[in-house]
């Protein structure tokens, strides 16, 4: 799987058809550059889905439907792991 990047304003219709294509996909919820605030959803989450503008000037997006590949990325870009989303449907508690 590869590593879809969607940072340019404008860039929702884009996004958004990502996530109805991936419901089992991730995405790094980040600033632009990959530093900064970073966090970890479910592509399924509504955090990340309902509330416009989801690529802006101030977060993109970073998805893939592998963990592992966005783990990858949040280390090699940012230094450390993105902190993973707090919402229950995004990361059910066992």
């Amino acid at each position: 799987m590869t590593i879809e990047e969607f940072s340019r304003p404008g860039d929702d219709p884009a996004y958004l058809a990502w996530l109805d294509l991936h419901p089992e996909g991730y995405v790094i919820n980040t600033e632009p550059g990959g530093h900064g605030y970073a966090r970890f959803h479910r592509a399924i989450c509504d955090t990340i889905r309902n509330r416009p503008p989801h690529v802006s000037s101030s977060y993109i997006k970073i998805c893939s439907g592998s963990l592992e590949e966005l783990d990858e990325w949040a280390l090699l870009r940012r230094g450390t792991a993105a902190q993973r989303c707090g919402a229950n449907q995004c990361w059910p508690s066992s």
